[in-house]
Parts: C-alpha cells; sequence; structure tokens
C-alpha cells in the first residue's frame, strides 16, 4: 500500500497546475490523453491538435510545463501503461504496442527511466501490495 500511495504523490507533485496556461495548449494536452492520438505519430497529433507550429508548440509545453512535446506524450503514455499494468494481465509486449511504442524495449527502456521500475517489477509490487 505504502508504494501505491508513494507512486501517486509523486505523480502529483510531477504535475503542475498553471492557471495562466493557454486555453489552446491545455486542450491539447487533454486531448493527447486519448489513447488513439498517442500512437506511433503521437508528436504530429499533437502539432495538428495545437494549430501551431512545432517550434512554436515546444515552446509553450517548455514554458508552462518545464516539459517538451516529447516528454508530456511520454509521460502520457507511462501513466496509460501504469493503468494497464495495474488494472489488466495484458503482456508487457501488448501494454508496449497499445501506449504507443514502436518496440517493447524502447517501451521498457522509457518506463525504467521515468518510474525507477520495470514494468513487471512496478506490476509485482502492485500485486504483493494488494495480497
Amino acid at each position: 500500500m505504502t508504494f501505491y500511495i508513494i507512486n501517486r504523490l509523486r505523480h502529483y507533485r510531477e504535475e503542475q497546475v498553471y492557471d495562466d496556461i493557454p486555453q489552446w495548449l491545455k486542450a491539447t494536452v487533454e486531448i493527447m490523453h486519448d489513447k488513439t492520438q498517442f500512437g506511433e505519430h503521437a508528436l504530429e497529433n499533437m502539432v495538428r491538435l495545437s494549430a501551431k507550429s512545432q517550434e512554436y508548440l515546444t515552446r509553450a509545453t517548455r514554458r508552462y510545463y518545464s516539459k517538451t512535446p516529447m516528454q508530456i506524450i511520454n509521460e502520457i503514455r507511462i501513466n496509460f501503461a501504469k493503468k494497464q499494468l495495474e488494472m489488466t494481465n495484458y503482456s508487457v509486449t501488448d501494454i508496449a504496442y497499445e501506449a504507443g511504442y514502436s518496440s517493447p524495449s524502447l517501451f521498457i527502456k522509457t518506463f525504467k527511466k521515468m518510474t525507477s521500475f520495470t514494468p513487471n517489477s512496478y506490476r509485482k509490487r502492485l500485486t504483493e501490495i494488494n495480497e
């Protein structure tokens, strides 16, 4: 249970809320949470949804979120994957592709970089907590 709470608190702390974020940027990031948007062409989708140039979008995300568009996309993908690991028995490979990664190895590397756990160890810890 402690692992779960600490993980949620860390996620909450990492999400910064700004009242001055432009509406177009909030809407773009919100729409990117739709699974159909964060697949193989996620960056192109994000640029298209924003109706801005990639350079302008990058400047805006850096200014308001302190992240690049790809960092935001990867965060969305990893959060999606965490939910899949928590709520399903899908294989890591299936979750990797469903989360929009081109290969399971890239997914595992990104997951570990962002969470300090491999997907399997993350799932195992959750299972141990819930028993």
